[in-house]
């Protein structure tokens, strides 16, 4: 070999080993990465300060922007601990990969007061922490439900589920007439009528006090009701109006009077804390005045104040949410849906968590939900609960992750196949296809009826559609655009026109119910005879057997 090849064979070898030590280097470097070594820690949000129900037993708190910062996929685990476990009792922590929340299963012991939960999460890279306070303490719904119904004085009747002529929660327990417009009832029979018929006024009916109280201190109370008529106080033994007995009857000789307009109960042994179904009702005829007083230890009389009051009480959760899903994926936004929560009294709505935070400003009432002003290109996971009126929360629906989009500036294509697959009198049914787009996805549809935008509330997220409200024997003229997840919008689809059959009163196909109702202006009969009153006690139109004959025999 000579010298020449021999040096360049020498710089050859040298290339080679500082190739070679470059190479394990980007080895290293590579494996640190997925190995974990020399990383990033995880990181984790401060959760918000909760408040959870005495005796409301298991609930959950959130940990909120769970993130290893490595843009891998490392297992994170959590300790997390309750400074106080006689109040609130730490049972287990839910958390999967990938995603940017984690769930504490909690707890609480039947006992008032504060905690402070402590967080801490680690990864192979390092551990991060966080801490936040839980309060304890009772259901929170100041106030009682007052109504007004549409049943005279005389009948005297407490209408604990009937429905009202007017309802709404007062603060107290003296009756809001003031906040009332009561003309506008349109009640029965008036106390001010001038002219015969008709007649116009406000003040013959049946008020109503519903709700439960709960005594500030154990001893002995009474309770007032202070009414321009006679008047009734019910009180249970416990939360339940099933159990409730009466207290005060004015005209049966229950209680005693104990003024001008006013009534008092006979003595009641109530427990501090303890939650009491309680009514009122006072059958007004001609004074708008009415209300319930109390006087117990540290109280002189007065209107019950909304603190000692709540007009709902329930401590059993809604069922939790199912099946929610990612409906559509926008730059910007996420549209989600679920099934319907049940409650066994009356469900409220929901709440919707986008990475362990609250989303929603007010409680939703719909099953499906756009979560709007998100940065594109990044990753959330969602999870939704029910609530019912008295403030519980379910445990959370499944878990869903979605990433918005980075951009979309090509519009997408309408669809290419429109079809009526149903027509009747009054309505069509259309299906259609082919729609796409080539960069995102297609969120959904408007649909045009002669040039007019039929669906303008909302987008149409399907590919079928039911247009309503046309008349029989008459063409139109169909065209479908598409939506894609930038709110760009395609052409609109080749005209299809439609026309609708003859009227047809059996026709059911699109509509449930129809008819054809002729009305007559010129007055063809006029009816006389004997009006009969129900039952003046309970209401209930008179089945008896003896009085229908006397009916009959009147009538003779």
């Amino acid at each position: 070999m000579t010298g020449s090849r021999f040096n360049i064979f020498v710089i050859y070898l040298k290339n080679m080993k500082i190739m070679r030590r470059l190479f394990l280097l980007i080895c290293v470097v590579y494996l640190s990465g997925i190995s974990g070594f020399a990383q990033y820690p995880p990181s984790i949000g401060t959760p918000a300060d909760d408040t959870l129900f005495i005796n409301s037993g298991q609930n959950f708190l959130l940990i909120p922007d769970v993130d290893d910062n490595d843009g891998l996929v490392q297992e994170i685990t959590f300790n997390v601990t309750s400074s106080n476990t006689g109040i609130l009792e730490i049972d287990s922590v839910a958390y999967t990969t990938g995603h940017t929340f984690a769930i504490i299963h909690v707890t609480e012991k039947g006992v008032m007061g504060s905690v402070t939960v402590s967080v801490g999460a680690t990864d192979p890279d390092g551990s991060a922490n966080a801490s936040f306070d839980v309060f304890v303490g009772p259901y929170d719904n100041p106030g009682i439900n007052f109504e007004i119904h549409d049943i005279v004085f005389w009948q005297q009747v407490v209408p604990l589920d009937a429905n009202p002529a007017f309802a709404m929660i007062a603060e107290n327990g003296e009756a809001p007439y003031d906040e009332i417009d009561l003309p506008s009832l349109n009640l029965s029979v008036y106390s001010d009528c001038q002219t015969s018929p008709p007649c116009t006024g406000t003040d013959f009916f049946t008020a109503l006090f519903k709700g439960y109280v709960i005594p500030p201190a154990t001893g002995d109370y009474y309770f007032y009701m202070s009414s321009g008529d006679q008047c009734s106080i019910g009180l249970s033994s416990d939360e339940d109006f099933d159990n409730a007995a009466v207290i005060l009857h004015s005209s049966d000789g229950i209680g005693t009077s104990s003024g001008e307009k006013e009534w008092r109960s006979v003595q009641q042994s109530l427990e501090a804390g303890k939650v009491y179904a309680i009514y009122g009702t006072h059958w007004n005829i001609h004074t708008l005045i009415g209300g319930i007083l109390w006087e117990g230890p540290g109280l002189a009389k007065q209107y019950i104040q909304g603190e000692h009051l709540s007009y709902v009480f329930d401590v059993e959760k809604p069922t939790v949410p199912q099946n929610l899903t990612l409906v559509t994926t926008g730059i910007t936004d996420l549209r989600i849906a679920w099934n319907a929560a049940t409650d066994d009294r009356m469900l409220k709505g929901y709440n919707v968590y986008v990475n362990g935070h609250l989303y929603n400003i007010e409680t939703v009432t719909d099953t499906v939900y756009n979560i709007m002003d998100l940065t594109a290109d990044n990753r959330y996971s969602l999870m939704v609960t029910s609530l019912d009126m008295a403030g519980n929360e379910s445990q959370g629906s499944n878990i869903i992750s979605g990433k918005t989009y980075l951009e979309d500036d090509t519009p997408p294509t309408a669809p290419t196949t429109v079809d009526a697959t149903v027509i009747s009198d009054l309505a069509i049914k259309l299906e259609w296809s082919g729609a796409a787009d080539g960069e995102t996805e297609v969120r959904g549809y408007n649909v045009y009826v002669d040039g007019e935008l039929y669906n303008s509330g909302e987008y149409i997220y399907q590919e079928e559609l039911v247009i309503m409200g046309l008349s029989p024997e008459t063409s139109y003229q169909i065209e479908i655009e598409t939506v894609d997840a930038g709110y760009n919008l395609s052409g609109k689809s080749t005209p299809v026109n439609i026309n609708t059959t003859a009227f047809d009163p059996f026709d059911t196909s699109l509509t449930d119910k129809k008819a054809r109702l002729v009305i007559q202006m010129e007055n063809i009969g006029i009816n006389e005879g004997l009006g009969v009153n129900p039952n003046f006690l309970s209401g209930a139109f008179i089945d008896d057997p003896n009085q229908e004959k006397l009916i009959r025999e009147l009538k003779v």
